[in-house]
């Protein structure tokens, strides 16, 4: 499994493994109100983070990172940079393995 990742999620957001679902591959994806937004997903010697919302109009992130949990930390700060400008509420603390709900 992955380091401890140190970061906050906004209401709404958890990381889901996803080794845990079916059919499993690797890596993590972040979803917001149920809906993936962003994965880290494996890239030959590293780990690309790619955004993935539906409906978007403006070009959408890709990175590439040197593990699983730079990929989580980046995309948990893009997240919560985002949804602060949506005018969603104050980030919650995060555990740092799993599938990981934010308290409602």
């Amino acid at each position: 499994m992955t380091k401890a990742v140190s970061t906050r999620l906004p209401a709404g957001c958890c990381w889901v493994d996803l080794s845990q679902q079916d059919p499993p591959a690797v890596g993590m994806a972040l979803e917001r109100n149920g809906k993936c937004v962003l994965s880290v997903v494996p890239k030959r010697g590293g780990w690309l983070v790619m955004a993935t919302p539906a409906g978007e109009s403006q070009p959408m992130p890709k990175i590439v990172v040197r593990s699983i949990a730079d990929g989580m930390r980046w995309a948990s700060k893009w997240i919560n940079a985002r949804s602060r400008g949506l005018g969603d509420g104050p980030p919650v603390p995060q555990a740092s393995h799993g599938h990981i709900r934010s308290p409602s």
